[in-house]
This record gives C-alpha cells, structure tokens and sequence, in this order.
C-alpha cells in the first residue's frame, strides 16, 4: 500500500480530487473559472495530499478579510485508509498552527454541511467550536455549520500534541 505524500497545493489540483458524496454538490462551484487561483490567494496556507500520484485530498485557508480566515478541505473519502487519515489531519493541524505562527490571523472559521457527522468530529477534532446554523449559506444554497476558533487556542494545542509525541 502506497504511503501518503503531502505537498504545496496547486491551482490544477483542484480538478483532480474525487470529492466525498457530501461534497458532490460543489461541482458547479469548484469549476467556476479561476477558483483554484483564488484558493492560493494571499499566503493561504494550501496543500496538496497524493496517493500513488493520484491527488487524494486539498486543504488550506482563504482569507475573508484583515484578521480572518477560512479553513477549508476537500477529501476523497473512499480513497482514504486510516493511516491517510491521520497525515491529512496532520497537514491541516499544520496548516492551522502556521497560521497561529503568522500572527495574521486572529479568527479561523469552517463550514460544514449540515447535518454531515463526520465533519463535525473533523472540525471538532482541529480545535473548532460550533457557533452556528447558516441557513442556505452553502455554495449551493444548502444549510452549512459554522465552527470557529480562536488562533491562540490553536497555538496551545499544537504545544500539547508536541509535548506528548
């Protein structure tokens, strides 16, 4: 079984992850012209997750404005084993304590579809707090989960990780 590799994401990469049946309905919306640029906008922290040479899983943060970031991922769910799991978990986990390292963000937030499980425990899982209920807040009108967390929490559990691996 091949190991997962993770590297800087790339605009390209975006139209070569299988998404999650949750994730389907995004389609439209990640094949907008130039959404793969944006995504790598303004230092946002993406990366790429590659198994056998075939893209697995993207994530990063977007920047909503001076202060504020969006965490965001997509993962193909079914080419992932437990082991992917775990280095995609470390990459965000990376991902989300660069930004606390940066000191540009005060603010993370993510979204999930509502209703959608394990997205929750994922976001949980990160540091995350359930704020919210977005009605038809997501790209296609559905209801989405808002979660947030503040930097410097992130930063005190990256500490707590380190110190017990």
């Amino acid at each position: 079984m091949s190991r997962l590799e993770i590297r800087g994401f790339e605009a390209a990469d975006l139209a070569r992850v299988p998404l999650q049946p949750a994730l389907l309905r995004l389609l439209p919306e990640l094949a907008r012209p130039g959404y793969g640029r944006l995504l790598t906008a303004n230092g946002s922290l993406a990366w790429t997750g590659l198994k056998a040479g075939r893209v697995v899983g993207l994530g990063g943060l977007l920047e909503l404005h001076r202060g504020s970031a969006r965490a965001w991922t997509l993962l193909d769910g079914a080419g992932l084993d437990r082991d992917d799991w775990k280095a995609i978990t470390r990459a965000a986990a990376r991902a989300l304590g660069q930004a606390a390292e940066s000191g540009r963000w005060w603010r993370l937030e993510a979204e999930v579809v509502a209703g959608y499980r394990a997205g929750r425990r994922w976001a949980e899982l990160l540091g995350f707090r359930f704020e919210g209920l977005k009605w038809g807040a997501g790209a296609d009108g559905a209801d989405v989960e808002l979660y947030a967390v503040k930097l410097p929490s992130v930063r005190a559990r990256r500490s707590q990780h380190a110190g017990s691996a």
